[in-house]
């Protein structure tokens, strides 16, 4: 059997940037829960570990990168061992894969890859795979009991691998499945998986000052802006990040603050809320944020709608989608039974009958 050592043998052959990662590594809360996860691992065949959303965006990423390694350390992995670990986006998938393999001190695309639409980093050689939920379910359609081969925003194809890995767990009794999350409902996870057990990671919380506006911004857009410049005239030198909602509130935002501040360097990172769960940037000490984001069901013009109308959690993408394509994909993998499918969100029955 491969047995994969990823922290306890290190050699004068490692690398030096190798032994500074380990270094920071064996410092965060999550590594000290090693020999917890793996007992919890062992005993379970589904398990989930949570981290608190007030956690620093580092602390979090840094936990969705050690927890498959130590999955890699699990003895019962069999002859041809395979961790499989989806992000919620491409970008999440190649920087964190990236970051793997530089702190295994592998080369990435060998024993660490990834998997995105248009572009598959890995070979025979891989046991550590990234990759995006809908790759993972396209791999489902061609291995069913997914033979060769952990969710962070509850996409359709989310939905559709939880329950499609309910069923495959009944069938395969090797296989294990690890949820890490900061923003999915532990409880509900736990009563769809017939009480897998949970395991909170705790973590670091860093002392920050925050500001608000004294009166409400009639442009969300030109206030940021405008903030910006202040930071960098005013404050003492550091990263500024700045959050909008789209490609082209980016552009906008790029172009005016290089006409108010010249030789801007590489100070001033302008980004979506990507930045917010599936990407950590180093060294960011001021973040601006006017607290937009672009979702499917949300008016901002109605004053009253945080109280009023919002949900206390956003609805899955699978009841605000055309199934078409969702149903499809199932008669492809044999499920005839659609009405009856075990759904975390069930969406309604109607739904899924006209496609029919």
């Amino acid at each position: 059997m491969l047995k994969v050592s990823l922290f306890d043998v290190v050699d004068e052959s490692s690398s030096r940037r190798y032994h500074e990662i380990l270094e920071k590594r064996q410092t965060l809360p999550v590594w000290h829960q090693k020999d917890e996860f793996l007992k919890v691992l062992k005993a379970s065949q589904c398990s989930s570990l949570f981290t608190r959303t007030s956690l620093s965006g580092l602390t979090r990423i840094l936990s969705h990168v050690l927890i498959p390694q130590f999955v890699l350390e699990y003895d019962d992995l069999g002859k041809h061992p395979m961790v499989a670990c989806t992000q919620p986006r491409r970008v999440a998938a190649m920087s964190v894969s990236r970051r793997v393999a530089e702190g295994m001190d592998v080369t990435i695309g060998e024993e660490v890859g990834y998997s995105i639409r248009f572009e598959d980093c890995s070979s025979h050689k891989t046991v550590l795979k990234y990759l995006t939920d809908g790759m993972l379910l396209r791999e489902a359609m061609a291995d069913p009991l997914l033979e060769r081969d952990e969710a962070h925003e509850q996409t359709l194809a989310t939905d559709v691998l939880f329950g499609l890995l309910k069923e495959v767990l009944r069938n395969r009794p090797d296989l294990k499945l690890v949820v890490m999350s900061a923003t999915l409902e532990a409880e509900k996870f736990r009563d769809y998986f017939s009480g897998a057990p949970l395991m909170r990671v705790p973590g670091r919380l860093h002392e920050a000052e925050i500001f608000y506006t004294q009166e409400r911004e009639r442009d969300y857009l030109e206030a940021g802006i405008r903030t910006v410049v202040q930071i960098y005239v005013c404050e003492p030198a550091g990263d500024i990040l700045v959050f909008l909602t789209s490609e082209e509130e980016i552009e906008d935002a790029c172009k005016k603050i290089t006409k108010e501040i010249n030789n801007l360097g590489d100070q001033i990172v302008v980004s979506t809320n990507i930045a917010e769960t599936s990407l950590t940037i180093d060294g960011i000490v001021y973040v601006i944020d006017p607290g937009f984001s672009k979702q499917k069901v949300y008016n901002p013009r109605i004053q009253k709608s945080f109280k009023n109308d919002l949900q206390d959690q956003t609805y899955p993408e699978i009841l605000l989608s055309n199934l078409a394509n969702m149903v499809l994909n199932l008669k492809k993998l044999g499920i005839d039974d659609l009405v009856h499918f075990d759904f975390m969100d069930p969406p309604a029955p109607e739904t899924l009958m006209w496609v029919l």
